[in-house]
């Protein structure tokens, strides 16, 4: 399940996205997975697996229902990889109207995530860049 989640193609990551949507291609216990995986994927792949969720909430809220904590997984599989603060009121905003049920505490916890990964790149941006231009120019 996770080497198509590797893949450089974003096409190839959008249709095993899709895959999951078909039961008889991906089983809801590996949906999360396959979320999760792609969303790792440094092609695209946060962007996509989040697209994928917003679009599809209500089918998977569906399939799965907000009294487990599979909606939860779902949310912090996808917004993990976050950092910047348009990202951040995204999230915020797309569940702010929503009943995420039992994945309230996940949905806080990725907020919280996300913050802190923009404060990571706040802090450690310039100083990575300069490192990089002094070791990697000579």
């Amino acid at each position: 399940l996770r080497v198509l989640g590797v893949a450089s193609d974003p096409w190839i990551l959008q249709r095993y996205l899709l895959a999951t949507l078909d039961r008889d291609k991906i089983r809801p216990q590996d949906i999360k997975t396959v979320m999760s995986t792609v969303a790792s994927n440094p092609e695209g792949g946060s962007l996509l697996a989040w697209r994928h969720l917003k679009a599809h909430w209500l089918g998977l809220q569906g399939l799965f229902g907000n009294g487990t904590f599979t909606m939860g997984s779902l949310i912090s599989a996808t917004t993990s990889h976050f950092s910047t603060d348009y990202d951040y009121k995204e999230v915020d905003v797309f569940f702010r109207r929503i009943d995420v049920g039992s994945g309230s505490r996940s949905l806080d916890q990725s907020l919280e995530t996300i913050k802190l990964n923009i404060h990571w790149v706040r802090r450690n941006e310039l100083p990575l860049y300069d490192w990089l231009t002094k070791y990697l120019a000579s």
